[in-house]
């Protein structure tokens, strides 16, 4: 029995025009550390969300994939179209269980190996420790904003119902919100 209070997380919802079975949603967080195959989702990452939609969960968001040509995390990759069969496996897993899949994108921006963001930040501005980053060019901006549409394309493609921009976590997005 669902508690009263409870009622509303198991009722249908929508996105758009996409039906959502209930509203429990996996967030796009990262989920574990793996040897990733060169950028390829592996089967046990295809396992883990399979059985998340067999459970129940009524929305899979993917944990992220990075746009940019120098990135560092170690995860799977949407970069490529070669990437894009092994993607659909993904999302045709989760499919299975009639449950939609958001493909998470982010770019890591200031904590890349060569930093950038919105504006050059001063050290008392920045608040990590890592290299300050430099501003970004208006023609690296229309690259970042090109690569996104590549990787939602890709995503498209590969099966995913939507996706989700990453713009917190001190990620490139958020510095347009914020410089800390």
């Amino acid at each position: 029995m669902v508690l009263a209070r409870y009622k509303k997380l198991f009722e249908p919802g929508q996105i758009g025009s996409l039906r959502i079975k209930n509203r429990i949603v996996k967030m796009g967080a990262q989920i574990c550390r793996m040897d990733w195959e060169n950028g390829y989702v592996q089967q046990r990452y295809i396992d883990y969300y399979e059985a998340l939609a067999k459970g129940g969960v009524g929305l899979v968001t993917v944990a992220g994939s990075e746009i940019g040509k120098d990135v560092w995390f170690e995860g799977f990759l949407v970069t490529d179209d070669k990437f894009v069969p092994r993607l659909r496996e993904l999302t045709d897993a989760i499919h299975k269980y009639d449950c939609p899949a958001f493909l998470q994108m982010l770019h890591i921006g200031p904590m890349m190996k060569n930093p950038i963001a919105s504006t050059a930040l001063t050290r008392e501005e920045y608040p990590m420790s890592l290299t300050l980053p430099r501003a970004v060019t208006v023609q690296e901006i229309k690259e970042i904003v090109h690569e996104f549409g590549e990787q939602a394309e890709r995503a498209h493609r590969a099966g995913f119902d939507g996706v989700e921009l990453n713009g917190g976590a001190l990620h490139f997005l958020n510095t347009f919100l914020s410089p800390a």
